[in-house]
């Protein structure tokens, strides 16, 4: 069992030299040589086998000695490691319609003739909000050789974090309105938004509604109109303020023609006003 030896790989494998004999006649030499050359393989790739050489040594005379095994070991129990450096396929997105799925991470075997390959272990989404555009996605691979070995796990995260609210379309200001009698009013459209993310609404709501007398009368007041707009994330906008101004500042007129009550008469008892 001296020469007797193991290996990881086929590539590492050194075969050991021939053992020695002697032979009991000092001037008889022993020639060794190999009885037996079996190979059998111990697992389902190039590099897990047992090898078992049978020596024998033969003298000059003919005697035969009994039979010296050599046995190597050849297993590769050592599974692949990762060449891509952890984290490293991580990813943040604001939208879902951003996300740009990560390449494969990459393995080696240590055996050098012996392939890694790659394959999905699980993927999860977990969503981590309200809406389409907020979840965490896990994938987690592993890296399998041809000798069955695998490597520990590999996990790429995906986030994906909508927090960026709407955005006004309408111009500030645009909607602002006056009007000279409160009959005359008329209410203005609402405000337009959008949002950052193309799949994702932005519904416009009143978040308060304020009317402030100006004057000492019906048609004197200033009302203000406050919107904003929230996505499906929860996320809500500034707010949009819309100014209707009503300022009645025109004074009567008269709609008796001027100088047609005017009335002329002889005697005072005469009069009619």
């Amino acid at each position: 069992g001296s020469l007797n030896a193991t290996f990881t790989c086929n590539a590492d494998v050194v075969v050991p030299p021939v053992p020695v004999a002697t032979d009991n006649c000092p001037m008889n030499t022993a020639t060794v040589s190999v009885l037996s050359d079996v190979t059998t393989p111990s697992g389902v790739c190039d590099d897990q086998y047992v090898r078992v050489i049978t020596y024998v040594a033969t003298d000059e005379c003919g005697n035969v000695s009994a039979p010296f095994t050599v046995t190597i070991t050849v297993n590769d129990n050592v599974a692949p490691t990762w060449v891509t450096v952890p984290g490293s396929l991580n990813a943040t997105f604001t939208c879902n319609a951003d996300v740009v799925a990560p390449g494969l991470p990459v393995a080696t075997d240590n055996c050098p003739m012996n392939t890694a390959t790659v394959s999905v272990l699980s993927d999860v989404t977990t969503p981590s909000g309200v809406c389409d555009d907020q979840y965490v996605r896990v994938i987690t691979y592993v890296a399998t050789d041809e000798c069955g070995n695998v490597s520990a796990p590999f996990t790429v995260t995906i986030t994906v974090n909508d927090n960026v609210a709407p955005t006004w379309v309408t111009v500030p200001g645009s909607l602002n309105a006056t009007f000279t009698c409160n009959a005359d009013v008329v209410a203005p459209g609402l405000p337009v938004a959008t949002d950052n993310c193309p799949m994702n609404t932005a519904t416009v709501s009143v978040l308060s509604d304020v009317t402030t007398p100006s004057g000492v009368c019906d048609d004197q007041y200033v009302r203000v109109i406050t919107y904003v707009a929230t996505d499906e994330c929860g996320n809500v906008s500034l707010p949009f303020t819309v100014t209707i101004t009503v300022n009645d500042n025109v004074a009567p007129t008269w709609v008796t023609a001027p100088g047609s009550l005017n009335a002329t008469f002889t005697c005072n008892a005469d009069v009619v006003v």
